[in-house]
């Protein structure tokens, strides 16, 4: 999971934020529409994005680009889909991407040409 990513971890430890709140920022850097999610009861109270900045309970998440560029780099040479939905809790037993962790699945996804 991202939110467990050691260099995300670093910069959220440096910036005071949580590792979520760094990873939601650094898709506000990029210039993606981001919709934080939550688990927790009032977990998506606490964000609010104003014109590019995350404002939470904790203050204001803004990367530097250092620090941008530091979780950018998580993925360089490491290509990993964190959104294959046979990880998800429930599970969905179905295969989507072709993925290696897929090939248990029950139902497979077949596109007729």
């Amino acid at each position: 999971m991202l939110t467990e990513n050691v260099s995300v971890k670093e910069v959220a430890e440096k910036l005071g934020a949580t590792p979520a709140q760094v990873l939601v920022a650094w898709g506000v850097y990029r210039g993606y529409s981001v919709i934080p999610k939550s688990v927790q009861k009032n977990g998506l109270t606490d964000w609010l994005v104003l014109v590019g900045r995350i404002v939470s309970g904790f203050g204001r998440v803004v990367l530097s680009k250092e620090d941008y560029e530091k979780v950018a780099a998580i993925g360089v040479g490491n290509f990993e889909r964190f959104n294959i939905p046979i990880r998800f809790k429930p599970k969905w037993d179905i295969a989507l991407f072709g993925e290696e962790l897929e090939k248990s699945a029950t139902y497979q996804v077949k596109i007729d040409s």
